[in-house]
């Protein structure tokens, strides 16, 4: 792994780490990515939200389910990966993220040189990304929602 990233990198390890597709339910198969509330360059807190997820089941026979998922550590978002509208399977990386603000050139430029097997082993190593994920908007077979949105539009 350290032949894949370049020479340039601070003397202490890089910590870059990928945010997941948050794996909502045991039976999401897959996740729309709705809307971004970060980009790149931004500094992240806890308890911001990060991305907005409508998976494609949360419960077993359930309607849609509109997700808002927040970090829990703070980070700096080093790029987002999957644009709005993706539709990408729970764990899936979403976007990079490193730790320190002195990290952001660094790891853009060694995202640069890294094939997808690269990314997935650096990622991998870096260990996980804490988050957590809170109903936006629900709707059952109905029409009728609860949540922070209140009735249905």
């Amino acid at each position: 792994l350290p032949a894949l990233l370049p020479s340039a990198l601070p003397s202490r390890p890089l910590a870059l780490r990928a945010v997941p597709l948050a794996p909502l339910s045991p039976h999401m198969a897959s996740g729309r990515l709705t809307k971004w509330h970060v980009a790149a360059g931004d500094r992240v807190h806890v308890g911001q939200l990060l991305y907005d997820v409508t998976p494609d089941r949360l419960l077993e026979g359930g309607g849609p389910v509109e997700m808002e998922v927040e970090a829990h550590e703070d980070v700096y978002v080093v790029e987002v990966l999957a644009p709005e509208g993706s539709d990408l399977p729970p764990g899936a990386p979403v976007a990079l993220v490193v730790d320190e603000a002195d990290e952001l050139a660094p790891a853009a430029e060694a995202r640069k040189g890294l094939p997808p097997e690269g990314l997935e082993a650096l990622t991998r190593s870096n260990g996980l990304f804490m988050w957590q994920g809170y109903v936006k908007r629900r709707e059952d077979a109905d029409g009728m929602c609860d949540g922070a949105g209140g009735a249905c539009s």
